[in-house]
């Protein structure tokens, strides 16, 4: 049994529990474009450009006689951006924590709830993990045998008018409708006009969405209150201390 050992087992039961009842959720789909600092970055440290390839929307490599660098997309049980294997030349200089801050920078704009490192195994990778944030992942295969490495995850936080964005754009999906169709909605429902208050929620112009204008586009929607809440990045909202899952 290891150091947090209830805590994580805790935090992978509450997860499993919110995928198995919103196990609709797409998983996030890479995006070169997206990740432009990720290889300039990568570039910037190393004597050759950069190789990327895909094998699909979910897994993407990037690699030279340098750096390697494996990532993998899932949403089981959460929206996990999972570091299958990094490799830096020369080590010991710091590009490793350089690339894991651009990496965390990124995970967060395309809204994963965690960055999981994939089987450590080196005491040079037990040291990068443990002095950055990372805690042991919890799997039940844990319960009826030995493991002699593990997964370890970090938990990342939003600030509460990243997450309501987030949300809405999630639902969107899941009902297959717009920002503007739920405008519409409130609009024929309730006879009033949200549609800029709601665009200033959307481009994060505004700190702190109420709880009315979330009400008015649950309803919108045909979802209670209490389902709009129902994401983990709720329980993940920056500067709560939530003492059962939040790492430092």
């Amino acid at each position: 049994m290891f150091s947090g050992y209830y805590r994580s087992k805790k935090r992978y039961f509450d997860m499993m529990e919110w995928y198995n009842r919103k196990n609709e959720q797409e998983r996030i789909s890479f995006n070169v474009e997206d990740m432009n600092d990720i290889v300039g970055i990568l570039n910037e440290y190393s004597s050759e450009p950069i190789e990327i390839g895909m094998m699909n929307p979910y897994s993407i490599y990037f690699s030279n006689q340098n750096h390697e660098l494996n990532l993998k997309s899932s949403n089981a049980p959460v929206q996990t951006l999972t570091i299958k294997k990094i490799r830096v030349e020369p080590a010991g200089q710091g590009i490793g924590t350089i690339i894991l801050n651009v990496l965390i920078k990124y995970a967060k704009s395309v809204g994963f709830d965690r960055i999981v490192m994939e089987q450590v195994t080196s005491d040079e990778g037990l040291h990068f993990v443990k002095n950055r944030g990372f805690t042991i992942c919890y799997t039940p295969s844990m319960e009826i045998m030995p493991i002699s490495y593990f997964d370890y995850e970090k938990v990342l936080y939003y600030d509460f008018d990243e997450v309501v964005p987030m949300r809405i754009s999630d639902l969107c999906r899941q009902h297959n409708t717009t920002v503007y169709g739920i405008s519409k909605g409130i609009k024929n429902k309730y006879n009033i006009n949200i549609q800029s208050t709601i665009n200033e929620i959307m481009q994060k112009r505004t700190k702190a969405p109420t709880i009315g204008t979330i009400f008015y586009i649950s309803e919108a929607l045909g979802i209670s209150l209490k389902e709009f809440f129902i994401d983990p990045k709720f329980n993940q909202i920056d500067g709560i201390d939530n003492i059962t899952q939040k790492i430092t």
